[in-house]
């Protein structure tokens, strides 16, 4: 059995889904107990906070020196997205190139010579992307063909879901965020309230943070009885079991990705799927296959390196989601939703693509091969 020292604290519950998960001869030893980790509802914002932050001592907190007396029987660190500076066998997880200094695009510049230096070392064995785009990005920050030979891509754990098919008789309409403006909240409620006008066969089920929503906008969902709002506290097997299940199509028009766990939870409940093509969100939702793709109103990641789009990334993109008028995004969702309505045996059709996708290229045995390869 391998030992492996997870690092970090109050992880997001899809690194939760790493530990807990591992392929078989794998053991991860979580550097912070499980149980004493915030829900995963409550972490959101924590990543835009560090974002934010420009302190270079960031860098060089306990997440990147590890304690000896933690590597007591451990063949290996498991580090999600920081440089770890012990003479030590580890490897590093990517979701993409701004995670390697906190979110810091300022101190990535700075530090990527001795950044690169250190993923060369002997004591980096592999680099972990979560997707292609992540790969990618790597490729094209760093350029080195040493650093290349060490990326392997490992898509997230998500066990696909023993749902009770249920034949409904309206359309429904998903969207679930802890972050109701820059997830594309807005623009979604403005399209679904004029489609809901003259179609009666629809609804949408919301599940965010309803303190979060401004007073006009709570007044729209609170006067069209087609509108269902939910306070973002459930746990994932409820989310499944009462709103994936129940749901046709999964709505995430976000405008800030590094991959969109949501959209891997829908697609492996076999929901149809409207998103942005933002960072590696085309390779979840297949344009015409299992869904749409719609162009973002900003692009948080360059479309062909997938770097941090620096315009982007200094600004505040909550405010500025909640206060700019994302007109084209409206009409953009307006259009396929109403392709959608117009035609249920798309809806139909793209579900059961959904499930193909899940299965070709999200499936638990396929994640557990490409992470034992990554990791032995």
């Amino acid at each position: 059995m391998k030992r492996i020292l997870f690092t970090g604290k109050d992880h997001r519950l899809r690194r939760r889904e790493t530990i807990l998960h591992p392929p078989k001869g794998i053991k991860f030893i979580s550097q912070q107990p499980l149980n004493e980790m915030k829900k995963d509802y409550e972490l959101s914002g924590l990543i835009a906070k560090m974002q934010n932050s420009k302190k270079m001592q960031n860098f060089l907190n306990y997440n990147n020196i590890i304690p000896k007396k933690q590597l007591k029987n451990i063949d290996l660190i498991y580090s999600p997205g920081k440089i770890i500076l012990n003479r030590f066998p580890w490897v590093i997880e990517i979701d993409n190139v701004a995670v390697l200094t906190y979110y810091n695009l300022r101190l990535l510049r700075l530090l990527k010579p001795f950044i690169k230096l250190t993923l060369k070392s002997k004591y980096c064995k592999k680099i972990i992307c979560i997707s292609e785009a992540a790969k990618s990005a790597m490729q094209h920050c760093f350029k080195s063909k040493k650093i290349n030979k060490k990326i392997s891509v490992v898509y997230p754990y998500v066990k696909k879901p023993e749902l009770s098919s249920t034949k409904q008789r309206k359309i429904t309409f998903l969207f679930i965020s802890t972050n109701f403006y820059l997830k594309g909240g807005k623009e979604l409620l403005i399209a679904f309230d004029q489609l809901s006008k003259k179609n009666k066969n629809i609804e949408l089920t919301i599940i965010t943070k309803m303190k979060d929503i401004s007073k006009d906008h709570m007044k729209i969902i609170e006067k069209n009885s087609k509108i269902k709002l939910y306070e973002a506290s459930f746990s994932k097997e409820d989310l499944f079991h009462k709103f994936y299940s129940k749901s046709d199509v999964f709505v995430l028009p976000t405008y800030q990705d590094s991959f969109g766990m949501v959209i891997l939870e829908a697609i492996s409940a076999g929901l149809a799927c409207i998103t942005t093509d933002l960072y590696n969100l085309p390779e979840l939702v297949e344009e015409g296959r299992n869904g749409y793709l719609i162009t973002p109103p900003i692009y948080y990641f360059d479309k062909k390196t997938f770097q941090p789009n620096t315009d982007a990334w200094n600004k505040d993109l909550v405010a500025y989601s909640k206060h700019e008028k994302f007109e084209k995004v409206v009409i953009q969702l307006t259009q396929k939703m109403e392709i959608m309505i117009n035609n249920p045996k798309m809806i139909t059709f793209m579900k059961t693509e959904s499930k193909k996708i899940f299965n070709e290229k999200f499936a638990v045995n396929i994640r557990n091969n490409n992470l034992k390869k990554a990791l032995v």
